[in-house]
């Protein structure tokens, strides 16, 4: 099939349950909310596209989940693996779009997640930073065009984005949370957070009292107000600027041939094993949103597990009529053809270091703020999911610092029986256990086969990250 236009829009920290064509959501099993999802132009669009509700990531974080997006490529296999160090060694979608003929654009709000740094936009012809107003006129004025358009107003500060985007209502809504929370002001410590954007002073100054009154109501365990807030955020979005972009893109593309991929590279979730989505391998979190739209697609909703991983097979194959070997699998006969396949094996995990610092000592390398887990003084944590079936199995690692100071770890596995969509039974099987930890383990070792040559070494500290590489005492 030949498209002009392939248009793909990626909506970050969206949780798949939170657009109105997936009527039994995970998160109301797990908050109180009182704040609703207005329905918006996203929904009136996935109701009109192919849906797949259970579509897994294989990170919970920006950089490597947008890698294997863009490469059909577990992390391991593409080389972004982590938050921020490693960088993308594989051909990526842009490249092969540009091979045939398009031009290829590039529109981030999130330029050192999506950008240079990791390698990410080899291919790309244009690359654009908040510049929603020039993506649009490309799209237009270009015949032949491969546009990624990426939008970070659902991560915190939940609608905002910055000063620019939110205005006066940012502030005021900053202020009014800093009274509710009764939260003295203080010094604005700079250094204490990440970036992922270029930001002002004031900019930097307004994030960090967001971030401030999120982890006062997360230390609180105001989990429920939390996720009210993350809701707003996305209404406000969608109301303040998303649906007039639908409005403006489809317009542009009427009278064309076009494809419009809309996905999220992960979710959101607050609970006492995930502050917001990093390092996390919540359900809520890795569950993404996936769509297809377009004139000669046949709306529907899948519902057995796919994976982020087999979006680029698929446009090979739709765009190209190339079949690729990847690690992803087409899912061109599931959106044209309504083939129905059995769940399909996923996995997701994340790292907390780079091979760059395993010269380090271990407990240096595992020092991280302690504002991530509610677990007092806890430096680390290292977490997989494998998906077989109808289970999934969670492998997590944790040091923390004791009392006296001491690093004291703990390793668990668990297990769960899934009934898709809302149902998770945490469950015994020890053979299915074994078997799931054993393709983790596997999984991991490429760590080492692919970058590093002292493996006695190296055992010892990914085994501290609880990555359980070779024989265990």
């Amino acid at each position: 099939m030949r498209y002009n236009k392939i248009i793909w829009i990626s909506l970050d920290a969206l949780r798949a349950d939170c657009i109105s064509l997936v009527k039994d959501k995970l998160y109301t099993k797990e908050y109180k909310t009182t704040v609703k999802p207005v329905r918006s132009k996203l929904d009136e669009i996935c109701e009109k596209s192919f849906v797949f509700a259970n579509t897994i990531a294989t990170a919970s974080y920006t950089s490597a989940s947008h890698a294997s997006y863009f490469t059909g490529l577990w992390p391991m296999h593409s080389g972004v693996y982590d938050l921020f160090s490693s960088r993308l060694n594989a051909t990526t979608i842009f490249q092969m779009a540009k091979k045939h003929g398009y031009v290829t654009l590039f529109k981030t709000d999130s330029p050192f997640m999506l950008g240079k740094h990791h390698n990410m936009i080899n291919g790309v012809d244009k690359y654009y930073v908040e510049d929603n107003r020039t993506i649009l006129d490309q799209i237009k004025n270009n015949k032949q065009v491969f546009a990624f358009v990426h939008f970070a107003n659902f991560h915190y500060p939940y609608g905002f984005l910055n000063l620019e985007f939110g205005g006066t209502e940012y502030v005021k809504k900053i202020e009014a949370l800093e009274e509710k929370c009764a939260i003295p002001k203080g010094k604005i410590h700079f250094e204490d957070h990440a970036i992922d954007a270029f930001k002002s002073r004031k900019d930097q100054e307004l994030l960090y009292r967001y971030k401030r009154i999120i982890n006062h109501l997360y230390s609180n365990r105001r989990d429920d107000e939390l996720f009210d807030l993350y809701l707003e955020g996305i209404n406000y979005f969608n109301k303040r600027f998303l649906d007039d972009f639908f409005d403006e893109l489809l317009k542009i593309l009427a009278s064309d041939d076009y494809l419009v991929i809309i996905s999220s590279d992960h979710g959101e979730s607050l609970t006492d094993e995930t502050y917001g989505h990093h390092d996390s391998i919540d359900e809520g979190v890795l569950r993404v949103l996936l769509a297809f739209h377009s004139k000669d697609i046949k709306p529907g909703v899948y519902k057995n597990r796919v994976r982020t991983i087999d979006v680029f097979p698929t446009l090979m194959e739709v765009l190209f009529n190339e079949k690729c070997k990847k690690d992803g699998k087409s899912l061109r006969p599931l959106i044209y053809n309504d083939k129905k396949e059995p769940n399909r094996f996923a996995f997701s995990g994340i790292w907390v270091t780079d091979s760059a610092e395993l010269d380090k000592k271990p407990d240096d390398m595992l020092k991280i703020d302690a504002a991530r887990s509610r677990q007092q003084g806890t430096s680390s944590k290292y977490a997989a999911a494998a998906y077989e079936d109808d289970y999934k199995c969670e492998v997590t690692y944790k040091t923390f610092e004791n009392r006296s100071e001491r690093l004291v770890e703990h390793y668990s596995e668990r297990l769960y029986k899934i009934s898709f969509p809302t149902h998770m039974k945490l469950v015994k099987n020890r053979k299915m256990t074994r078997k799931m930890v054993a393709l983790i383990n596997r999984y991991n070792a490429i760590h080492i086969q692919k970058e590093h040559k002292k493996k006695k070494m190296l055992e010892k500290y990914f085994n501290l990250l609880g990555y359980r590489i070779g024989r265990q005492k």
